[in-house]
Formats: C-alpha cells, sequence, structure tokens
C-alpha cells in the first residue's frame, strides 16, 4: 500500500499519438487503470517528462496498483506500435516533408488523428494513426513528396570541393540550374546535391557535371624549398613553363605551400602529373637533395657560379638549385642526377667547415670551463675556439651540427635535435600529421616536444636529453611504419665510431648507394633513409660490411650497474692501471662512465686479442678479491664504531680494506687477497647473525610521563636492569617504545615484568601525589581543611627528621613525593642581584668566609641592582600576602609580611632553585606548622598569581 512512482520509456511517435485531442488517450487510459485499481483504494496518475535518452510516461500510485497499471499501458503501448508505418527517404529529402515552418506536415496531418514523426539526420519518418485510411492516405502524399524530390549527388575531391561549389555558385549557369532543381554542398563527403523531379534532375546533373570538368581544380603540397624553385625565373619559371606548355592555370598559395590548379578537368591532371615529376621525380626523371652547411654550399657554388656550371656542364640535363635553407635539389635524368650527386657529396665531405654560436657573457662564463666543455662534447671529432662573444666550432658537417646541439643544451639547458626527411617523404608525414594524436602520443610518452618543421623539412625534437633520446626513436619507429623500406639502423658501438663513423667514410657510402647516410649519436645507430628503399638496402649492405672489417681490430665490453664498481678499479688510482694496459697492450684503451662501457682500438688483431684478455683477467680477479655485504641499517653505528673505531680494527684483523658504499649506505665493499676477502665474509656474516640474535626481543609501547621512571636519574634505573637480566633495553623516545634484547628468554621476561612493575608503581605514586595536592590547596575541591591524622603523621614525619638531624630544603619535603630538581636552576632568582646593605664596611673574606649575612632582598635599596624584568618577576611573585594575619605572626622571625609589602632577610648562600617554586601549596594552610616546627626550614609566601616562594 505504499505510494510508489515508476515510470516506461516510449517512442516520441507513441507519446504523440497518447497526447492527441488535447490528451484525450492518456486521460481515458488513467481513467482505466484507476477504475480496475479501485478495490485497492488507489488511484492512478500519468503523465510525461523528457530525459536525455527521449520520452518517458510516469506512473503513481500504490505499488499493487501500480504493477497492474503497467501490464495495461505496456499492452495498450503495443497496440499503438503495431499501426506504425516507417519510410526512409534520403535526408536531403527531409525539408520537403517538413515544409517552411513545418507547414506541410501540418497540411498532411490536417487535423486528423494522425501522426508524423520526422528524424532529420537518418531520413526516417515515422507515420501513426488508428484509423486505416488516414493512414494509407498520409502515406501515399509523402511518397508523392519523395518522387517530386529525387536526390543526386556529383563527387568532387575534398581539398578542392568548396572552392569549386564556390566557383559554381558565381556561375552564369546558376540561375538557371535553380530553375530546375534544388542545389547544396555536403561538405562532409565532398559532393553536390540536387534535389528535383527525375526530369529536372537528368537535365541540372548534366550541366553541373560540365561545369565541373571545364572548371576542374585540384591542390599539390609543396614543400617550403619548392616555392622558390617553382618561381625562380619569372615568366621563364618552371610554373609558368607548365602552364603555358598544359594550358591549366597554375597559382601558389604560399600562405597553405600548396600549387591550385584550374581548368579543363584534362588538362589540369596532366600539368599536376608533368609538376609532380618535376618536384619528385618519377618515370626516368629524378630529384635528389642534399643538406650542407653554408660553408660547403660555397664550395658547390664556386667562384661566380663556376663550380655550380662547371657541374651541370659535366653532367647534361642536370639542373642545380640552391636554396636559402643551405640544401642543393638536383634535377634532371636519373643516371645523370646520381652521377653529379656522388660528386657534390666528395666534394662537400672532404670540406671542413666552421660554425659560429652567438653567446651572452653568462653563457661565456658557462663556456670557459674548458674540461666541463670537453666533457660534454666527448668523441666528437671537432674544434672548438671560445671568443667573448661566440663559439666557433670547426669540422665536418655532421660532427660539428652534432657538437653545436650538445653546447646549446650546455649553455640553455635544452637539447634539440632532428630527424632529416626527403621530399616525398615531407608529403606522407604531413598528411599523416593532420591527426595530431601520433605525435601528441609520442610526446606523452617521452615528455619532450616534436614538432614538423616544413621550412627545414624536418622532425624537431627538443627537450631534455634522455626524453629527447626516447622521442626520437619513437619518432624513428613511427616513420619505419608509415615509409616501409624507406629507413633503416644498423647498431654501431663506441669504438666504431671512429672507424665506421667517420664522416667521409658515410659520405662514400651514401654518394655511392645513393641513400642518405648519418651516425646518429643520440641513438648510437647508423641511421639510413631514402625515399626508394633499394638504396636503402644497398647502404646497408655498405655499412655492415665495414662494421665486420672494422670489429676485428675493436671491441667493447659492456659492465652491468650492479657491478659499477669495476669502472674505477679499471682505471686505477690517477689512472695508472689504465695507462699501463695501453702501454703494454699497444691499443687505445677508452672508458665510458656514463654507459659503463670499456672500448678497444688497435692497429691488428694480435694487440687486440691482448688487451681483450688482459681486460678480462682483471675483470674476473676483481671480482673475485672483491664482495659486497649488506648490513641491516640498525647495526651499521655498531658495526662501524665510534669515530669508525670498530670498523678499523675488522679491516686491520682480517688484513682487507673495507669501504661503505656511498649511494648504499647499508652496503660495504671488502677488498683483499682472495682468502682474506672469503675470510672477512664469514666473520662479518657470524658477526650479522650474532647482531640480529641480539636483537630477539620484546617491544612495547610506553608513556612519556614513565619514560623518567625507568631511565631513573642519569641512567640508573635501566642499568642496573640491563646488569641484573644480562639484556639490553632501549627507550625510543619519539616513538615512544620500550624495547628488551638480547640474553634467553627467560631473562627478557623477567626484565619486561620489573619495568611493569617500577611503571606501575610510578603511577600510583603521580595519583598518590595528586590526591595530596588535592588535601592540602583550600582551593580545591570541598575540602578545606585536611584530615586530622594527615596533619598528625605530617608532624610526626617532621619531628622524625628533626631528630636524625637532616635538614630538609623543603619544608613540605615530608609528604612531597616529588624528586628533588634544585640543581636544575640558577642558584639566584634571575634578574636578581643579592647586594650586601653595609656597603662601607670593608670585605674581609678570610675573616668572614664562616660567617653569614642576612640581606633584606625585598628592599627598594638592596634590589636596585638586576635587570628590571627579574626585579617586576620577584616582586609579582612575592606581592599579596595570605589574609590569615594570625598565622603570619607566628611564623618565623626572619619573615615580615606586611600589608605595604614583603620584607624577606635571606642568607645569600640559601639562594637556590626552589625560591620560586610551582607548588600550589598556600602557606595559610594547617600544614604550615610543620614549617614552624621545623629548625632552620625556609619560609613560604604564597601571591596572588597563584605560585608559591620558598626561601
Amino acid at each position: 500500500h505504499k505510494d510508489v512512482t515508476d515510470q516506461l520509456k516510449v517512442d516520441a511517435i507513441v507519446r504523440n499519438s497518447l497526447l492527441t485531442d488535447s490528451g484525450a488517450p492518456i486521460k481515458k487510459l488513467q481513467k482505466e487503470c484507476s477504475e480496475l485499481t479501485r478495490d485497492m483504494g488507489s488511484s492512478i496518475q500519468l503523465n510525461f517528462k523528457k530525459d536525455e535518452e527521449g520520452s518517458v510516461l510516469v506512473i503513481k500510485g500504490k505499488r499493487a496498483a501500480v504493477d497492474i497499471a503497467k501490464d495495461i499501458i505496456s499492452e495498450r503501448i503495443q497496440t499503438i506500435q503495431s499501426t506504425l508505418v516507417t519510410i526512409n527517404v534520403d535526408p536531403f529529402i527531409v525539408p520537403k516533408i517538413i515544409g517552411k515552418g513545418g507547414e506541410t506536415i501540418k497540411k498532411l496531418q490536417s487535423g486528423k488523428s494522425v501522426n508524423i514523426d520526422v528524424h532529420r539526420l537518418c531520413g526516417r519518418i515515422t507515420i501513426q494513426s488508428h484509423e486505416d485510411d488516414e493512414l494509407k492516405r498520409v502515406q501515399a502524399q509523402i511518397m508523392k513528396i519523395i518522387d517530386e524530390n529525387q536526390i543526386e549527388r556529383i563527387q568532387l575531391l575534398p581539398s578542392t570541393a568548396k572552392n569549386l561549389f564556390r566557383e559554381l555558385i558565381h556561375s552564369d549557369i546558376r540561375d538557371e540550374i535553380n530553375t530546375l532543381v534544388w542545389m547544396g554542398l555536403d561538405d562532409e563527403n565532398s559532393t553536390i546535391i540536387i534535389r528535383g523531379a527525375r526530369d529536372n534532375l537528368n537535365k541540372a546533373k548534366v550541366m553541373v557535371e560540365d561545369f565541373v570538368n571545364a572548371n576542374y581544380i585540384q591542390e599539390i603540397e609543396i614543400s617550403a624549398e619548392d616555392e622558390p624553385t617553382l618561381l625562380a625565373g619569372g615568366s621563364d619559371s618552371p610554373i609558368q613553363k607548365f602552364q603555358d606548355e598544359y594550358g591549366a592555370e597554375l597559382n601558389v598559395i604560399r600562405s597553405r605551400f600548396v600549387v591550385l590548379a584550374k581548368g579543363p578537368k584534362e588538362k589540369v591532371e596532366a600539368a599536376v602529373l608533368r609538376l609532380k615529376q618535376f618536384l619528385y621525380g618519377g618515370d626516368g626523371y629524378t630529384v635528389s637533395r642534399i643538406s650542407v652547411t653554408e660553408q660547403a654550399l660555397g664550395v658547390v657554388i664556386g667562384k661566380s657560379g663556376s663550380k655550380r656550371a662547371e657541374l651541370e656542364k659535366k653532367h647534361s640535363g642536370v639542373n642545380l638549385f640552391i636554396h636559402r635553407s643551405n640544401r642543393i635539389t638536383i634535377r634532371g635524368p636519373h643516371e645523370a642526377v646520381e652521377a653529379c650527386r656522388i660528386d657534390i657529396l666528395r666534394l662537400v665531405s672532404s670540406v671542413r667547415i666552421q660554425q659560429v654560436l652567438t653567446i651572452t657573457p653568462d653563457e661565456h662564463d658557462i663556456l670557459s670551463d674548458q674540461d666541463y666543455v670537453r666533457r660534454a662534447i666527448h668523441g666528437i671529432p671537432v674544434q672548438i675556439n671560445l671568443t667573448d662573444h661566440s663559439v666557433k666550432i670547426r669540422g665536418f658537417y655532421s660532427d660539428v651540427r652534432d657538437a653545436q646541439y650538445l653546447l646549446k643544451e650546455v649553455i640553455r639547458g635544452v637539447y634539440e635535435t632532428q630527424v632529416e626527411l626527403e621530399a616525398t617523404q615531407v608529403s606522407c608525414v604531413r598528411r599523416a600529421c593532420r591527426d595530431p594524436a601520433h605525435f601528441h602520443r609520442i610526446q606523452e610518452k617521452s615528455c619532450a616536444t616534436v614538432r614538423l618543421d616544413l621550412a627545414n623539412n624536418a622532425i624537431m625534437i627538443s627537450g631534455k636529453r634522455d626524453n629527447v633520446r626516447t622521442a626520437k626513436k619513437l619518432v624513428v619507429d613511427f616513420l619505419a611504419f608509415l615509409l616501409p623500406g624507406d629507413f633503416e639502423q644498423l647498431p654501431i658501438t663506441k669504438p666504431m665510431e671512429a672507424k665506421v663513423g667517420d664522416a667521409a667514410v658515410l659520405a662514400e657510402c651514401s654518394a655511392v648507394s645513393g641513400a642518405t647516410v648519418n651516425l646518429d649519436r643520440d641513438l648510437g645507430v647508423i641511421l639510413i633513409q631514402s625515399s626508394d628503399p633499394e638504396k636503402v638496402k644497398n647502404a646497408k649492405n655498405m655499412i655492415q660490411a665495414k662494421i665486420d672489417e672494422a670489429e676485428k681490430l675493436a671491441f667493447v665490453i659492456m659492465v652491468e650497474a650492479s657491478e659499477s664498481w669495476l669502472i674505477p678499479h679499471l682505471i686505477g688510482k690517477n689512472g695508472n692501471r689504465i695507462n699501463a694496459l695501453r702501454v703494454e697492450t699497444g691499443c687505445n684503451i677508452d672508458i665510458f662512465k656514463p654507459d659503463r662501457s670499456v672500448s678497444v682500438t688497435g692497429s691488428d688483431e694480435a694487440s687486440v686479442m691482448r688487451a681483450r684478455e688482459r681486460l678480462n683477467n682483471i675483470i674476473d680477479n676483481a671480482r673475485r678479491q672483491c664482495v659486497f655485504m649488506e648490513l641491516p641499517a640498525d647495526s651499521i653505528a655498531a658495526f662501524v664504531g665510534r669515530g669508525g673505531f670498530h670498523i678499523r680494527a675488522f679491516a686491520n684483523e682480517n688484513k682487507v680494506d673495507i669501504e661503505r658504499m656511498r649511494k648504499d649506505p647499508t652496503m660495504f665493499k671488502i677488498t683483499g687477497k682472495e682468502a682474506h676477502v672469503i675470510t672477512a665474509k664469514q666473520t662479518l656474516q657470524e658477526w650479522i647473525d650474532q647482531w640480529l640474535l641480539s636483537k630477539v626481543g620484546e617491544t612495547i609501547a610506553i608513556d612519556k610521563a614513565a619514560v623518567p621512571a625507568v631511565l631513573g636519574k642519569q641512567g640508573s634505573v635501566i642499568a642496573a636492569l640491563q646488569t641484573e637480566y644480562d639484556c639490553k633495553v632501549e627507550i625510543n623516545r619519539e616513538n615512544l617504545t620500550l624495547s628488551v634484547r638480547g640474553g634467553n628468554e627467560e631473562k627478557r621476561k623477567k626484565a619486561m615484568e620489573k619495568i611493569h612493575q617500577i611503571i606501575t608503581e610510578d603511577k600510583e605514586r603521580s595519583q598518590t601525589h595528586k590526591r595530596l595536592t588535592n588535601v592540602t590547596d583550600p582551593n580545591v575541591g570541598n575540602n578545606t581543611n585536611p584530615p586530622k591524622n594527615f596533619v598528625k603523621t605530617a608532624n610526626e614525619n617532621g619531628q622524625n627528621k628533626k631528630c636524625q638531624g637532616q635538614r630538609s630544603n623543603d619544608s613540605l619535603s615530608t609528604f612531597d613525593s616529588r624528586k628533588d630538581r634544585t640543581a636544575e636552576f640558577a642558584r639566584r632568582p634571575v634578574g636578581l642581584t643579592i647586594v650586601e646593605k653595609d656597603a662601607s664596611k670593608p670585605k674581609n673574606k678570610k675573616r668572614n668566609r664562616n660567617k653569614t649575612h642576612l640581606q633584606d632582598i625585598s628592599d627598594e635599596q638592596t634590589l636596585q641592582v638586576g635587570s628590571s624584568a627579574g626585579r617586576n618577576l620577584f616582586n609579582l611573585l612575592v606581592s599579596e600576602s595570605s589574609p590569615d594575619s594570625g598565622l603570619n605572626e607566628k611564623r618565623d622571625p626572619s619573615v615580615n609580611n606586611s600589608s605595604q609589602g614583603v620584607s624577606l632577610l635571606v642568607n645569600e648562600d640559601q639562594w637556590d632553585s626552589s625560591t620560586v617554586s610551582s607548588a600550589a601549596i598556600d602557606s595559610s594552610d594547617q600544614d604550615d606548622e610543620i614549617s614552624k616546627n621545623a629548625r632552620g626550614a625556609k619560609p613560604y609566601i604564597k601571591s596572588a598569581s597563584g605560585f608559591t616562594v620558598r626561601v
């Protein structure tokens, strides 16, 4: 009988059917459901609401009634759905069925009980009516509209569809076409849409197709280098020649790096084919590009262009174009272009260039450290010359470029490199990069910046060097996937770089094979690339043969990270060991610490083999004469000892050297003769086992207030525990834990029981003291007077101590269980200096040594010496005495307490740390009888601030 709400999802057409005639159908359905559930004492309410997925029919009522109503409504919805008629049309016909402002669809309904639902995107039309005649009438009228509005599509190129349609709607035939059909552009599918009757549709389609063929537009992507090549020469430029030759209009769109070809379709296609051949080669025509430096470019051009003219004359049909980006483009017949390319590469490879890098004064300071610069460009054969405002780098082109990248990283903190591409490769990568997800994925994985530089025909990568290396590897893999066969990588070790990676050697391989061959120091590979897979294959075979030959005279030993200690061992003290090996073997031995590698190169195989054997022997002996032992972190202090005493004794006893590793403080390295190292290892392992055994014990939590009781005065209690039970007791004040270690289990158990006993007794004493304090203080609770037996006991205790001749420094010490803390404070009040009243008498130390001089320390004349803060504090503490004058009169005559002030005559030697006490014990209590009866006891004065001042 609980009121609930349920709902049913319905289609829009069903909703409209139930809401026709001002909602008469749904009202009738609601009444029907209510009548059937009336015996349940419930009525049913129905209404519609919209959500994200469509229309929802909401049902409200008692739970049992709603379940029945839901079944009835579901049957009614199925009945309505059985009368639906669906017609699928082209989405571009839908506007004609709807009409302007819905005029057509309203006429179709004409106020009858007909519902029409139109889905614009998919073109689905749904009709519903309970009257079959009306349903057929509407269906026939819709089919008539469809017949009068047929659709035709004319496909265009995606890159030029908008431009061509713009030309069409501004042409003279637009009005004639509009009289026949409706015309529009489907931008998503790059098609022209025409709509109308079939006869008119055919005529308009022919007119549109004729216009498209007569005004055909096509785009060709070009690089930044291609633009000046096409436009060079003015009226004699290549693009002008192609335009005159093929009769098509050719325009360079500089902002988009494209050439727009326009004209009759046949002529445009022919002109585009010739243009692509000129830009990229094909059909016996070859295009090759070479990147060089500015200095090398001057060598190729020659004085007044003499060398360039000589090359073009030598290789018939070849055209050389020099770009501002220091790239040379060679065009012409295939054989002539290849021969010219080889001559240029050989000419450039023999030229040393100089690159100048401008720097600031701060950057000059950074580069002034020659050792730092030498380490930065280690392994690159270049010369560095530093001036006040620039850095000059001299060497071969590829070496200078790599050194420049490294120096920029040193002074600017950002490492930048690039992957150069050929023109055809740039075009393919450019199309792929229209989807930015490729470069975004690489940037997310590497945390480096990656971008396509069309001006330099390269992919630029920048960031931290390690990140750049990761990104560059991903970029090359991406290019190898995108351009199968265009890229090849051959791994190369450090020793091989000097032989196989030499710039002159790679230039020769590149010249002969026709592929671009470079040493990529970031990836540690020889990178081969070309748009012709056959050239890549030839270059790979040449480089691999050189690597195989070079490996006979060189080898590399890689050291694992876990054995990085071998590197300093091989170097020796001040490089003595490595230098001795170089002299002995006659080989060049280099050690690279960052990648933990040892490279060896020699002039003959015998010397290289000898160096390999010596190095392997040194490494094997080092491994046998060196072991690493890891100690528990808590044991290191005990093992090292104070000032390293224990560790030195261990080393001397076992005749080894032992060293604690800096990167891992728990790791110790033991070196020495093999037998001594084995013995030391066993001894240390025994010590570790013994230490671990001694640390077996029990740990408990301890309250901070109980720590002093367990420690005892100057550690006396804890020391006694350790001596008695032969175990170690440790207290961690930070974590508030107490541990008992060592000894046997029985002694540890007894020690722990004793500790629990000490903690319990200390807790009981604290509670007793708290109760006594509450009893003796009249301001606490309702105990205005302490019990008589308590006063009697206290007096008896005081008399006993008097008879024993023990003078107490504290008249309340007979019942105050707190420990004496007088030694922790100054003997005199802070800021107060005691001055004798009669300063005129001469001071005779010998005569007055054993005499006591009473001084009035509260007299204003006496308190003139000392800081103002100290005097104010003292006056505050002793001001306002107890109101009980009767007790004051019975006090010791050494105390004179009046309404105008307090005058205390105190012996100078009696000033101690107990002068100011925080014990809240009022001197007016009856317990002060103890102080009056105790001969020599010091008086107490209770201040208004709640402090007790004891003299």
